[in-house]
């Protein structure tokens, strides 16, 4: 499977950031696709994807192994396609839980 991510023109990125989302995005599937042929092909709903996920963070937050984001990030594409949360639902106009808190990261360089 080979995907193309476009950004409109007047969104500015340097090469070196689209080189990372790139690679993520490609370690992503790779990793995807190594699963479907170790255990199923599909995604099941009993996987508990939620949960595997928060495991991973606190894995990441112990260790800094950038492996576990890779697995984030898969749990939470899998517990959106078959979630484990049965109150599972979209909101786009949901606000931000932490933009408030964090604020906007704001990128000085031009």
């Amino acid at each position: 499977m080979i995907f193309d991510i476009y950004f409109p023109d007047d969104v500015k990125r340097s090469n070196e950031a689209n080189a990372i989302l790139k690679k993520f995005l490609q370690s992503m599937a790779n990793r995807l696709a190594v699963g479907a042929c170790r255990y199923v092909k599909d995604p099941e709903r009993s996987a508990q994807y939620c949960t595997r996920l928060t495991v991973e963070l606190a894995a990441y937050k112990k260790t800094g192994n950038v492996e576990h984001l890779y697995n984030i990030a898969n749990y939470a594409y899998l517990e959106f396609s078959k979630p484990e949360n049965p109150k599972a639902h979209h909101d786009p106009l949901v606000d931000s839980v932490t933009r408030k808190k964090y604020g906007i990261i704001k990128n000085d360089t031009k």
